[in-house]
């Protein structure tokens, strides 16, 4: 169920990370011709959104690793990735200067499908381990 749910992710992210990117555009240029234009906000929301693009392609480069013994190590360091995309998740949702109710939405989106694969993963962790204690 684990692999399911990455494989959903790699295709919401991609909708979800082009959504957030013309958003992005869009505010720039709104702020610019009403000259309230920050560039500080830009260079942050730019630099969260690169940084939160490359975690989520390396995740699902993790996820779709098909060497039976590093599955275990990849659910791991995939877990451990969704810590900081979650945070960047957030920040688009919640912590980003002006927001759209559409925003908030996507990312509450993202946000449950993140938690359901932690869950999943750990729960795919533990039949790694019990599988492992009987052979």
């Amino acid at each position: 169920m684990f692999e399911v749910l990455m494989y959903l992710n790699s295709y919401y992210f991609g909708m979800f990370s082009l959504f957030e990117f013309s958003l992005i555009c869009a505010k720039s240029i709104d702020k610019a011709q009403n000259k309230k234009f920050s560039d500080v906000k830009l260079i942050t929301d730019m630099t969260v959104f690169v940084f939160l693009c490359l975690i989520e392609v390396f995740r699902t480069f993790l996820s779709r690793r098909d060497n039976a013994a590093d599955k275990a190590i990849c659910v791991v360091l995939s877990l451990i990735l969704t810590v900081p995309s979650a945070v960047g998740v957030l920040y688009f949702s919640l912590w980003q200067g002006d927001t759209l109710i559409l925003e908030k939405i996507l990312g509450c989106i993202q946000l449950v499908l993140q938690a359901t694969q932690v869950f999943f993963g750990i729960v795919s962790l533990l039949t790694f381990k019990s599988s492992d204690s009987t052979t």
